[in-house]
């Protein structure tokens, strides 16, 4: 289990209303990293028992964690994210620790007994006292990074795309909704012709990551945004083809405050691939990233079930 420690309880004054948040991250070995699993968790708030969390509440991270297993066949351990997130009137914003104990349920797979596991040492996070954010910039929705990672068994891919964005709505704390569409391409020469027309399809899910950070807009400007995180799983089968080298994703962000929506800009201010990333391309015409697809040399994934 690994926490990430920016819990906290964030105020905006124009509706005395508070959201406390915190982000906990865990991972999972399933026995086949294209097995279907059935995920959740449980919250214990300020010591007062344990409840169910909301389903929506646990989420894939859409990438896998490379086992230390010599054979190198490849990367089964899932990783997960259980967020913690609270709207409250300012006068009961008195949270200060949140624990949890995550669940994955593996259904019966390639002949295989169902599996389960739950992780009962109940990590908890400290949440800082309530600060207050008075937003000072318009809705400004920015790419922070991603990457895509390929895992393949017998004769069939799973390829999945891990992105995070930021979205800054006009009252800070507010709720913002996020649609993402996914298109596919052979190589960097097609998606930057001036004559390529991508067949975009609504893909992907995007979920808030109970984080907020400080974004660089500019050399100048910074603000406290949102981060949330963009889900891409597809199944292809093996071998892929030509047409499937370049994942393209493009996102828009409505601000459920005002109803106001903007398309996140994929380009945003200094941006690099990261470390973990395949290059990449930003396409101006289509306001979108397109990523190339690394393919694994090896095909088969069989191991033990571990939480």
């Amino acid at each position: 289990m690994c926490i990430r420690d920016r819990s906290s309880v964030l105020c905006t004054p124009n509706t005395s209303t508070c959201r406390a948040y915190g982000h906990f991250i865990w991972v999972a070995a399933t026995t086949s990293a294209l097995a279907p699993v059935i995920t959740g968790a449980y919250f214990n708030v300020n010591g007062q028992g344990w409840t169910a969390a909301a389903t929506t509440a646990t989420i894939s991270q859409a990438h896998p964690l490379p086992p230390a297993i010599a054979s190198g066949f490849g990367n089964r351990s899932r990783v997960f994210s259980t967020e913690y997130d609270a709207m409250l009137p300012v006068a009961h914003s008195n949270i200060h620790k949140v624990c949890v104990s995550p669940w994955l349920m593996q259904p019966s797979y390639q002949n295989l007994p169902p599996s389960c596991g739950q992780l009962m040492d109940f990590p908890c996070l400290n949440l800082s006292r309530a600060t207050w954010t008075v937003p000072v910039v318009p809705m400004t929705p920015t790419f922070k990074f991603g990457n895509w990672s390929v895992s393949c068994e017998n004769r069939s891919c799973r390829a999945r795309g891990h992105l995070a964005l930021n979205v800054n709505p006009s009252l800070g704390i507010t709720q913002v909704l996020v649609s993402s569409e996914l298109a596919w391409a052979s190589s960097i020469a097609q998606v930057t012709s001036s004559g390529w027309e991508p067949s975009w399809v609504a893909a992907g899910q995007v979920d808030w990551l109970a984080v907020f950070d400080q974004v660089q807009l500019s050399a100048s400007l910074s603000v406290k945004s949102q981060r949330f995180h963009a889900g891409f799983d597809e199944m292809l089968p093996w071998p892929v083809s030509p047409n499937f080298q370049f994942a393209c994703v493009r996102l828009v962000a409505t601000d459920a405050g005002t109803a106001r929506s903007s398309p996140v800009n994929m380009e945003p201010y200094k941006y690099q691939d990261s470390s973990f990333s395949t290059p990449s391309v930003f396409v101006r015409s289509q306001r979108a990233r397109c990523f190339a697809l690394a393919l694994p040399p090896r095909i088969r994934t069989s191991f033990d079930f571990s939480l």
